[in-house]
């Protein structure tokens, strides 16, 4: 009796103790438990794939065989056939009887009034003074073909040579142009910059009645080969002439106005005239 009076004061601390321990527990900031740690893992499903083994040579053949591509039918190209004309056949008229046969061997007479000559190809017209002697010759004519640009007239300079005849335009060029009928062709020379002016002429002395040329044609006398040997001496004085000039696909021509003198100068250093 007295130790059951004892002991009931510790069984009851141990049966508080006991109760309370959870409850603690559960108080205790920041602690977690055991099933709050633990991240539940979620479950996975596996697959198993099935790799087929590899077709032998037959089972290749007959694979190929059956992925042959089919064959299109080619559709038969359709034959031309004869067109069907749907419409009213007319029957001669005959009250047409002043009707005009046409003959295809009968000559057919020109419109009164229309012109006859047929237009010139050429853009640019040739200058008249120039005329048609030129046009004589058929080679010099195709060779000069059409005018390029219109004529120019200005006043110039002309000395007469030997076998020849020098012009010259003032401040542009000078032209040197054999006119004598030897049976070889004419030559001629168009300087475009006047030589240095010729200063000493006492080597060279002229024939009585016959001149040495100077200033600008002399230069062109003494500084251009073959001009002295073609030309020659010159036969008369420098002194002022009119003169035109009218460029051509081939050449120029060349007038001289006041002699009614026409040069054809070709592109290929030839010279035809005077006509």
């Amino acid at each position: 009796m007295t130790w059951q009076r004892r002991g009931m004061p510790h069984l009851l601390a141990l049966l508080v103790a006991a109760l309370c321990l959870p409850v603690l527990a559960a108080c205790q900031p920041g602690v977690e438990s055991a099933e709050d740690i633990i991240t539940p893992v979620q479950a996975k499903l596996l697959a198993t794939v099935y790799i087929s083994p590899t077709p032998n040579a037959a089972e290749q053949q007959a694979t190929r065989a059956a992925s042959q591509p089919t064959q299109t039918a080619i559709l038969a190209t359709p034959l031309p056939s004869a067109t069907v004309y749907v419409g009213e056949f007319l029957a001669p008229d005959d009250s047409a009887e002043d009707a005009p046969i046409l003959d295809a061997t009968q000559a057919f007479a020109l419109i009164p009034g229309l012109a006859t000559a047929r237009p010139s190809r050429c853009q640019t017209a040739m200058d008249e003074r120039f005329g048609e002697g030129w046009r004589s010759d058929p080679g010099v004519n195709q060779t000069m073909g059409c005018p390029i640009e219109a004529a120019v007239d200005f006043t110039g300079v002309v000395q007469v040579f030997e076998r020849g005849v020098m012009y010259y335009q003032q401040g542009g060029l000078i032209w040197a142009i054999e006119t004598t009928n030897d049976g070889f062709p004419n030559r001629h020379w168009t300087v475009t910059q006047t030589l240095p002016p010729v200063e000493d002429t006492q080597g060279v002395s002229a024939p009585d009645g016959l001149r040495v040329p100077m200033f600008g044609f002399g230069s062109v006398w003494f500084g251009v080969d073959g001009v002295r040997d073609t030309l020659g001496f010159a036969r008369t004085d420098e002194q002022q002439t009119p003169l035109a000039f009218q460029r051509f696909e081939g050449g120029s021509l060349f007038l001289d106005v006041a002699g009614g003198l026409v040069y054809v100068l070709l592109a290929d250093g030839t010279a035809h005239g005077p006509f």
